[in-house]
């Protein structure tokens, strides 16, 4: 799943789609966004060599590590000077963690590949 949270949240058009409320259905929400879905798998090929590159950064500077079930653990967290915290950097953050929940209750990770139109 760690190829979903940049094209969700730095592509502005999905960003600002996205419902508010985890209690939305993942599945029935894309049925009402069919522009989005559309989108979606461009978005995720773009963002693909980001996320590839974040995550190389973080586990080769001891950041996040990869656990035994495959999962990942952050192993120390970065401080973020807080002047940077402008309104459009909180709304990334609430979204952030919006997004992180919805997929976390949205089902098999095969399955949310298959509703937003792309393998894993």
């Amino acid at each position: 799943m760690v190829f979903f949270p940049l094209p969700l949240l730095l592509y502005a058009p999905i960003r600002q789609a996205l419902p508010n409320s985890i209690r939305t259905k993942m599945f029935n929400w894309l049925k009402t966004k069919s522009d989005i879905s559309i989108e979606f798998p461009e978005q995720a090929n773009f963002y693909s060599p980001h996320t590839r590159e974040a995550l190389s950064f973080g586990l080769s500077n001891g950041i996040i590590s990869i656990t035994d079930t495959g999962l990942l653990k952050i192993q120390q967290s970065i401080d973020v000077q807080q002047d940077t915290d402008t309104e459009e950097v909180r709304d990334l953050k609430n979204k952030a963690r919006f997004v992180g929940r919805w997929l976390a209750l949205a089902g098999e990770d095969s399955t949310i590949y298959r509703m937003w139109g792309v393998q894993p």
